[in-house]
Order: structure tokens, then C-alpha cells, then sequence
């Protein structure tokens, strides 16, 4: 009896480290939600305006945190990509908690960079995502990374801090390694 149930536990660990079960999820950059045919990126676009050299950026503040201060001049970045949706996707960013009780952050946004929508006007909707947990989770601060895990979609939501293009119901959120 000990060995067969020490032979099911091996095959369900073996199953679970499976590349097919490791397919059903797909691994996705910020990169990957600005469609390819929308505007070019706003923050490039920006920096190219200051003309900022890749001297300056990497002297300056994070990348972006400068362009972002004129961002609202520009209407580029807000179409979204549909290929994520209803695909169990991991994306990893920065919380910022807009729901939460003592148990811990139970819905938040997760923004590209450390500081997105607090101090400087937002990014675009396609570089936002709303998200939903049912099991709440702590935060430590405001720049500690976190990738997400969960079902992935298009939706406009608009908070108090942005309009949001993207909406994901986390299954799991573990700090980024």
C-alpha cells in the first residue's frame, strides 16, 4: 500500500512538472501588450523629444519616469492586444494596492515600473492591468516585484489612478525571482 501511494504521488509530481502542463501557460513582457500596429511607444517617443542620450537614461531616474511627466500629450499606446485572452498567463510588475483588509491585498494594478500612477501621470491603458485574488496576499512596499498568474483579458476599467486595458483573476502572485 506504501509503495503504491508513494508511485501515485510520483506521477502527479511528474505530471505536474510536465512540459504540457507547463504549456498551458504562457510567460508574457510588457512588451507583449502593445499591439504592433499602435502608435510608437510614447515614452521613447518622449525621450527622443528631451533628447535624452542612453547616457542620460542611465544616469537619471528609472527608465520613463522622465517622459512620463508629458505623457498625457499623447493619445498613442491606448489600443490592447486580444491574443492573451482567456489564456492562463504570468506577468511580472508592481502592485499597487487599490483593495485590501488585514489579510492583505485582494485587487490591484500591476504597472511596468516602480511608481506608475503615483507620482507621475499614468502610462497608457495597454501597459495596465487590473487584478483580482481571491486568496489576498501582503505587500511590503511599493518596490518589491511580484509576478502574477492568472486568466488573462481585455477590459476597460478606470480607477481613481488610470484607465485600465487589461484584466487578469490571479490564481497565484508570488514575489519575482
Amino acid at each position: 500500500m506504501r509503495n503504491m501511494l508513494w508511485a501515485s504521488a510520483l506521477l502527479v509530481a511528474l505530471l505536474l512538472g510536465s512540459p504540457a502542463i507547463a504549456a498551458e501557460r504562457t510567460v508574457i513582457e510588457w512588451d507583449d501588450l502593445i499591439p504592433a500596429v499602435a502608435a510608437p511607444n510614447p515614452i521613447d517617443e518622449m525621450e527622443s523629444r528631451l533628447g535624452l542620450t542612453e547616457a542620460d537614461r542611465r544616469i537619471s531616474t528609472p527608465r520613463g519616469v522622465v517622459a512620463h511627466g508629458e505623457l498625457g500629450a499623447f493619445s498613442g499606446g491606448a489600443d490592447v492586444v486580444t491574443d492573451y485572452n482567456g489564456k492562463t498567463v504570468s506577468l511580472s510588475g508592481y502592485v499597487i494596492p487599490l483593495d485590501y483588509t488585514a489579510d492583505g491585498v485582494e485587487s490591484f494594478m500591476l504597472v511596468p515600473f516602480v511608481g506608475a500612477c503615483i507620482h507621475v501621470p499614468p502610462p497608457p491603458p495597454n501597459q495596465l492591468v487590473f487584478v483580482t485574488t481571491k486568496t489576498p496576499f501582503m505587500v511590503d512596499g511599493l518596490f518589491q516585484p511580484f509576478t502574477v498568474t492568472g486568466e488573462f483579458g481585455t477590459a476597460t476599467t478606470t480607477t481613481d489612478l488610470a484607465q485600465v486595458g487589461y484584466f487578469m483573476k490571479a490564481e497565484k502572485v508570488v514575489p519575482y525571482r
